[in-house]
């Protein structure tokens, strides 16, 4: 994508390498659901994967100061869910 435009910013949402394991564990143990094949551990790892790509902002729903996420702060407290997603915004080129 970069090499097509000048200047390119992009955001997505991702899960965590366990968020990923669980939800694949339970697809397979219900047959419920759709795995899922990708994950970042942290925003900055996609830095790596080529030049150009970089970081701008991340929001970690958990952590957010918002009102209205109030009622899921507690989870920050688990390791393990405290980061089960993200929201991640990066310019590339």
């Amino acid at each position: 994508m970069k090499d097509h435009f000048l200047s390119l910013e992009l955001v997505f949402d991702t899960f965590s390498p366990f968020y990923v394991w669980a939800n694949n564990h339970r697809v397979t143990l219900t047959r419920i659901g759709a795995a899922t094949h990708w994950a970042l551990r942290r925003g900055k790892e996609l830095e790596n994967w080529a030049e150009g790509i970089r970081l701008l902002d991340e929001c970690i729903p958990s952590f957010a100061q918002d009102r209205d996420l109030a009622h899921i702060r507690w989870v920050r407290f688990i390791p393990l869910l405290s980061k089960t997603t993200g929201i991640f915004h990066y310019r590339l080129g």
